[in-house]
């Protein structure tokens, strides 16, 4: 489930690429469409299985590159042949006396990228995640059920259940999803221009958007992201402005895995403005402040088993996030 675990090793894996068009990975990793860009995965998550890269040279003037990508995680091992009446897993929608599965994600996709002259790039991506099992998850964030989820495999306990929830649930902070199945649908594209010299400093920007869709499911369902970046920060006095729309749907991304800043109590089933500025105080050291202001989406609906933690009408959430970051 993405958890870290007693040990508090966040990655352990072996690459190999036997040549420079392809790699394959496995062990515990990075998601294989991780960008940082805070719309599909949070920054600290990191899953379990395999991932593999292929690109092809294309001879387009406006897409050189074809890439496909591929990732099969195992989120979950329950080890339970028969399914006892008592068990926690009824309360995820599992029959008595039947085996309980592993819960699983596969993510395949394809990038589109180039160049449109001498000063700009783009690159489009189409990439669908597919799960199994998905009320494992939603287990894994109550009480009852984190212990038979996520503890019975090590020697050392968690003390709580999987944070960053969001999604809707068909009871109160219960563990069946309120969508039948998660299989979500991504688009995005980005611009970038190499920058341009602004009193002796090179100030590039890009513009990104992302949208998704849990095809899953029929109601709200839908995720977007628009990203607009100016300046990068590498010495003394460079600064960085970057502004972001999001809006994502209580049905659309699995809250647990996407990010909780810009999200703040509820990863999703909301619309938030997000705001930053960085600024160089050496080449190593920089000064980052983020200001995130949210508003929830929908409310709770009893008649279509829907119920949100935050749900429409609460107030206005403002977020603000100031740390030194060191690079070396």
């Amino acid at each position: 489930m993405a958890v870290k675990q007693p040990a508090f090793i966040s990655e352990a894996y072996v690459d190999y690429h036997p040549s420079n068009r392809f790699s394959v990975r496995g062990g515990r990793m990075e998601e294989v469409w991780a960008d940082q860009t805070r719309f599909l995965w949070d920054y600290d998550v990191r899953f379990d299985g395999a991932q593999q890269i292929a690109s092809i040279p294309l001879k387009s003037k406006i897409f050189d590159k074809l890439e496909f990508r591929s990732g099969e995680y195992i989120l979950s091992n329950p080890n339970v042949t028969v399914l006892a009446a008592t068990s926690p897993f009824v309360t995820a929608g599992y029959v008595p006396g039947q085996k309980v599965r592993d819960a699983n994600l596969f993510h395949p996709g394809v990038i589109l990228s180039g160049a449109l002259g001498k000063q700009w790039t783009h690159q489009a991506i189409a990439d669908i995640q597919l799960y199994r099992n998905q009320n494992q998850i939603a287990l894994s964030s109550t009480a009852a059920g984190f212990p038979v989820v996520i503890n019975n495999s090590i020697g050392l306990s968690l003390s709580g259940p999987i944070t960053a929830t969001g999604n809707a649930t068909q009871t109160p902070g219960g563990a069946i999803y309120s969508a039948g199945r998660y299989q979500i649908a991504r688009v995005a594209y980005r611009i970038t221009d190499k920058g341009f010299k602004m009193r002796n400093r090179e100030m590039p920007f890009y513009f990104d958007f992302q949208a998704a869709r849990n095809v899953g499911t029929h109601q709200f369902n839908d995720a977007f992201m628009f990203t607009a970046n100016l300046g990068d920060v590498k010495k003394f006095g460079d600064w960085r402005f970057l502004y972001q729309y999001a809006v994502k749907d209580a049905n659309s991304i699995i809250s647990q895995f996407t990010d909780d800043d810009l999200g703040t109590s509820s990863t999703v089933n909301f619309a938030t403005h997000g705001i930053r500025f960085d600024l160089g105080l050496t080449r190593f050291l920089q000064w980052q402040n983020l200001l995130f202001i949210q508003n929830a989406r929908e409310a709770n609906n009893p008649a279509q088993q829907f119920f949100v933690p935050v749900p429409r009408g609460a107030n206005t959430t403002y977020r603000f996030l100031g740390q030194l970051a060191f690079t070396f």
